[in-house]
This record gives C-alpha cells, sequence and structure tokens, in this order.
C-alpha cells in the first residue's frame, strides 16, 4: 500500500533540495512542450530528471535534452498512448451508445444508455491514462526499450494500484485547478 502522505514528503524533501534545477528543468519542459510534438520528447526528457533526482544523483536542468536521444520513440509513445486511450475510451461508449440509439423514440431507457457510455467512457479514460502512466518513466529509465514494452511494462508496475494512483492524483485536483488559472506558473515554482 502506497503511504501517500509520506510519498508526498519524500518528493517534497528531494524537491526541496534541488529547487533551482526542478524549476529550470520544468521551465524548459514547459517551453519545448509549446512546439508541435515536442511534448512528449520534453517529458522524457523531464521522468529523465525526475527519476536522476530521486535517485540521489544531482541532476541539471538541461538534462531534460536527454529526451532527444530517443525522441522518435517518445513522439511515438506519445501516440501510441493517445491512440490506445481513445480506443479504450470511445469502443466500450461507441457500442452503448448504438445500443442507446436502437431506440426509436426517446424514452428513459435510451437516456439510461446513453448515460452509462459517458461513465464508461469517462471510467475507462481514467483506468487505462493511470495504467499508461508510468510509460514515459520506463522509456527514462530503459531507453533500449521498445514502445509497446514500455506500455506493458506501465500496466503490470500499475496493476492492482490503480485506486491508490487515483487517489494520488485526486488529492491534487485543486492544485491542479489553480494551476490552469496561474497558466502552470503555479507547477513551475510551486507543485
Amino acid at each position: 500500500m502506497i503511504d501517500r502522505v509520506q510519498a508526498k514528503e519524500n518528493a517534497r524533501a528531494i524537491m526541496k533540495e534541488r529547487l533551482g534545477s526542478a524549476v529550470g528543468a520544468d521551465l524548459l519542459s514547459t517551453l519545448f512542450s509549446l512546439v508541435p510534438f515536442a511534448y512528449n520528447i520534453a517529458s522524457l526528457g523531464l521522468c529523465t530528471y525526475y527519476i536522476r533526482a530521486v535517485d540521489n544523483e544531482r541532476p541539471k536542468a538541461y538534462c531534460i535534452f536527454e529526451g532527444f536521444d530517443n525522441a522518435l520513440r517518445a513522439i511515438g509513445l506519445g501516440l501510441w498512448q493517445a491512440l490506445f486511450l481513445l480506443l479504450w475510451t470511445v469502443g466500450p461508449a461507441l457500442v452503448l451508445a448504438i445500443i442507446g440509439a436502437l431506440f426509436h423514440k426517446v424514452t428513459a431507457l435510451m437516456i439510461i444508455f446513453y448515460l452509462l457510455a459517458g461513465i464508461c467512457a469517462l471510467l475507462m479514460f481514467i483506468y487505462k491514462d493511470i495504467s499508461y502512466g508510468m510509460a514515459f518513466y520506463v522509456l527514462a529509465d530503459m531507453p533500449q526499450m521498445t514502445i509497446r514494452e514500455s506500455l506493458r511494462t506501465s500496466i503490470e508496475l500499475t496493476k492492482g494500484h490503480i485506486w491508490e494512483l487515483f487517489v494520488v492524483r485526486l488529492s491534487f485536483l485543486g492544485w491542479d485547478i489553480l494551476n490552469g488559472y496561474t497558466a502552470n506558473l503555479l507547477a513551475l515554482f510551486w507543485l
């Protein structure tokens, strides 16, 4: 079981020692994410930075440029993640929506199927997004892996921990909302 409070405290302590380079890495990553397809490369580089920080290496902010060493895999991983999330989200919801559309009049049953389709899509998106959430960290840690292997490894790492990881993400919801209002500056300097 993940102790969420302790994990946050550990992360805060690690980042406190490296505040300058962490802000620099986040700033560089944010700037690169403005360029099409560079978002995935910057994400891979940022994962490299965070892995090194946790391993007690003293990473420099410019280590996010190492994402360019594996740029094609980073872009491919981002595209595969997006495709799989789309298929897992739209597929089951589409089936329920089609069943709902079989009713020729607007009935309570039709509305129930449409609501179920929406709920199913949301739940599948959350589940699969968490399942694939470690893929960039896996690729950053083991750059020789293929895209599919990193996705499979991410699924294996998160298996049995989906609820715990969901609660951790949910605990940041308020900060994420505030971050949206500050144009990512809150995440850059605080989160």
